[in-house]
């Protein structure tokens, strides 16, 4: 798995503008998240309670990082996903699919709560076919792969996984959207 950098407490506020100072905030909550994803990553097996709070802390700045985001127009930007087809644009999150690739590395959505006595669900990140992305749906992973050469879909016990392994393709440029 990719290492991040890890993030100095604090913002830079040295670049001048509102626009600039906003993105040094969403680049420092990126970086704050991808922190907490390495931690996740590389933890020991250790008690469910150290896990749960590494979880939650990526997800809080992740959460933080999308609603810092705000347009031009000065509208935040909402962490939720979006269920109705396929995006083209931003926020980039896990849940959406995208049929571009993403100029952003994907930021996790908060999840139910599973009952001790069910399993949890598999999360497949897409990263080469028709459109890409992460998502819980297998009939949608699937579909997204099936009859596109050079395909690649993979299934995660997690979101936090399947998050790493979409944005470590993204950042070593391997993601593509494959028309057939």
């Amino acid at each position: 798995m990719t290492t991040y950098p890890s993030v100095a407490s604090g913002t830079d506020h040295s670049v001048a503008g509102a626009a600039a100072s906003s993105d040094n905030a969403r680049t420092a909550a990126a970086l704050k998240f991808f922190n907490a994803l390495n931690a996740l990553s590389q933890a020991a097996p250790g008690s469910q309670a150290q896990r749960d709070a590494l979880i939650n802390d990526a997800t809080a700045a992740a959460i933080l990082a999308a609603q810092g985001a705000a347009d031009q127009h000065g509208a935040t930007v909402s962490p939720a996903p979006n269920t109705q087809g396929f995006h083209t644009s931003g926020p980039w999150v896990a849940g959406n699919l995208y049929v571009v690739i993403p100029t952003a590395p994907l930021l996790p959505i908060p999840e139910d709560p599973i009952p001790d006595d069910q399993e949890a669900p598999l999360w497949y990140a897409i990263t080469r076919g028709r459109y890409i992305g992460v998502t819980l749906n297998n009939g949608l992973a699937i579909n997204a792969v099936v009859g596109v050469r050079a395909n690649n879909m993979k299934s995660y016990k997690t979101q936090a996984l399947a998050i790493s392994a979409f944005n470590e393709a993204l950042h070593y440029r391997s993601a593509a959207v494959i028309s057939v």
